[in-house]
């Protein structure tokens, strides 16, 4: 599975872009069913992150808990 962040999402995690895999492969089908986007957002001051299919589009929201 790939998951391509944002530069948002990747300094919410705190990581470099020298600490990421090249996305080479996973282009094209069938690979690309396993492929996401990710990105950071605040909803209504609620930290949540998007994640998008590249094949199919579908986005899952998953919203974060602070305690």
């Amino acid at each position: 599975m790939l998951i391509q962040c944002t530069k948002s999402l990747l300094d919410q995690l705190g990581i470099k872009n020298s600490e990421l895999y090249p996305p080479e492969g996973h282009e094209h089908f069938p690979n690309s069913f396993m492929a996401w986007h990710a990105n950071f957002v605040t909803i209504d001051r609620i930290k949540a992150i998007v994640l998008m299919n590249n094949e199919t589009r579908e986005p899952i929201n998953t919203f974060l808990c602070s305690m």
